[in-house]
């Protein structure tokens, strides 16, 4: 990953293009190489505004610690606890299925 990507997600995220940033979300996922810095920009973006912004970013973090098996998981379990309490259907079914992948029973 370059800081270039860095950059462009980064750029993104500040300009705040909803069409945009649900694209975003699955570049940080299944591109992103730095784990940390990666769940920093899908945590952000599941506090944003967008419903659909917010419930592509909790199935971003289930590809990230698909991805990245061996990274803590309580910050990303606990975010998306908190999102299925979401006021949007869409987000708490989102984070359902995300918890379903996570911890499957």
């Amino acid at each position: 990953m370059t800081d270039t990507f860095k950059q462009e997600i980064e750029a993104a995220i500040e300009a705040d293009d909803t069409e945009e940033l649900l694209s975003v979300v699955i570049d940080v996922a299944l591109a992103g190489e730095d784990s940390i810095w990666a769940v920093g920009c899908l945590l952000e973006l599941a506090d944003h505004p967008n419903e659909g912004v917010r419930g592509n970013a909790l199935i971003g973090m289930v590809h990230l610690v698909q991805r990245f098996p061996q990274m803590d998981r309580s910050q990303i379990l606990d975010r998306i606890r908190l999102a299925a309490e979401d006021p949007e259907l869409h987000v708490r079914e989102q984070a359902e299925s995300a918890l379903n992948e996570l911890m499957p029973s």
